[in-house]
């Protein structure tokens, strides 16, 4: 993934000395040796944001600029900049609605598709464009073998055209069964791309224009080998906001779980990471509310 322009305007923006921006940054570090930005010290608001929003902790407040200083480099550049990654920045920074959109504009514009190789084909399946996903709160439970135990979804759907009467439920893997508990029916799975499969969640009730409904669906996974330590989602263009929780058995405790985002679902490593820890119930959660592209969640080791 590349966005090299939007790393450009993002650093351009920073260091305008008619800007706000650039006080913020200048007093945790002015800029030396002739360049137009110290990323220590931009990376330092950006530390400052992440404990302000839960995701660090005050003690880690201070390491965290150096422990990540080559995650704040290549963001910057532009050479490893995603969405979500860019939407940090200029949340800590507190960037103007029109700034925003523009640096949304050229990255997308020069971002690659999240989901590669080959297109999802969805020929014959519930339009995604007549209705918005929005709120969707993931609870992942895994259980003492490290394999998916329980996995409930809730949603609501939100129906941009009249007679809206089903909606998508996309997932990249291949044996699992879905039954809705409320709000309608599931099918079976198809293959729709290379690695992701979807079901067809029919609603009890069509929906008109601005109505809603609330879905509730378990997922049930029959893994034949140990998937990879994920739980994630793709975050979606318009605004919505996600929620995980993913508890683990006491018996079989992870060695570290990470708050992660990846740039598409073909991409085996997250292309950022935060370490979170368990709370007194063996679980973490997180909420998101300003996603644009990409995919959310955690990642762990045993």
């Amino acid at each position: 993934m590349t966005g090299v322009e939007a790393g450009r305007a993002l650093c351009r923006l920073l260091a305008d000395p008619a800007r706000p921006y650039r006080a913020m940054w200048e007093r945790r570090g002015v800029a030396y040796r002739g360049r137009d930005l110290n990323q220590a010290a931009v990376a330092k608001v950006v530390a400052a944001y992440l404990v302000d929003r839960g995701v660090l902790s005050e003690f880690e407040e201070g390491d965290w600029p150096r422990a990540r200083r080559d995650w704040v480099r290549s963001r910057l550049s532009g050479a490893l900049l995603t969405h979500l990654d860019l939407e940090v920045f200029m949340d800590a920074f507190a960037f103007d609605v029109g700034e925003r959109d523009r640096l949304r504009h050229i990255l997308e514009s020069d971002s690659t598709p999240m989901f590669v190789p080959g297109e999802i084909r969805l020929e014959g399946l519930p339009d995604r464009s007549t209705y918005a996903v929005d709120r969707t709160r993931d609870e992942h439970v895994l259980g003492a073998d490290g394999l998916p135990a329980y996995h409930r979804t809730t949603q609501t759907v939100r129906a941009l055209a009249d007679d809206v009467t089903a909606c998508l439920y996309l997932f990249d893997a291949d044996a699992v069964t879905v039954e809705v508990s409320s709000g309608g029916t599931a099918d079976a799975p198809r293959q729709v791309s290379e690695g992701i499969w979807a079901v067809v969640l029919t609603l009890d009730t069509p929906l008109r224009a601005g109505e809603s409904c609330d879905l509730t669906y378990v997922t049930t996974f029959d893994y034949r080998e140990a998937p990879a330590p994920v739980l994630r989602r793709a975050a979606l263009p318009h605004e919505v906001e996600l929620e995980m929780a993913v508890s683990f058995e006491p018996t079989r405790l992870p060695a570290a779980v990470h708050l992660s985002t990846w740039a598409t679902v073909t991409d085996p490593q997250p292309v950022s990471s935060v370490l979170v820890d368990l709370d007194e119930r063996h679980r973490v959660s997180a909420r998101w509310t300003a996603v644009r592209a990409g995919l959310v969640g955690f990642s762990w080791t045993w």
